[in-house]
């Protein structure tokens, strides 16, 4: 669980940074997406594991999704915090849970 809670912070971060430097909001999501699934790609690389992009389907999916909502939430100019809790709830709800405890 630990590791899950830290790939939807790294996503959410990610999007948020981009858009604090006025970044596209395309790019927004790809800076997201590559936060999210870079940093368990490091971490499974690092301990010669196979990396779970690699094993599971949904898992960079679910990362652009959650990103996807999180910056059409701050265009709309909704609240900050509420729309990075919907992103990270979006990306679990698409199934980032699935990749396992890992």
């Amino acid at each position: 669980m630990k590791h899950l809670v830290t790939r939807l912070r790294a996503n959410t971060d990610g999007v948020t940074k981009a858009l604090d430097f006025n970044i596209h909001g395309m790019l927004a999501v790809l800076m997201g997406a590559l936060t999210g699934v870079g940093g368990g790609t490091l971490r499974d690389l690092m301990l010669a594991w196979v990396p779970n992009v690699l094993k599971a389907d949904i898992y960079a999916v679910a990362a652009i999704v959650g990103a996807t909502v999180i910056v059409l939430g701050l265009k709309v100019q909704w609240p900050r915090t509420r729309v990075m809790a919907l992103g990270a709830r979006r990306a679990l709800c698409c199934g980032w849970w699935r990749c396992g405890s890992t």
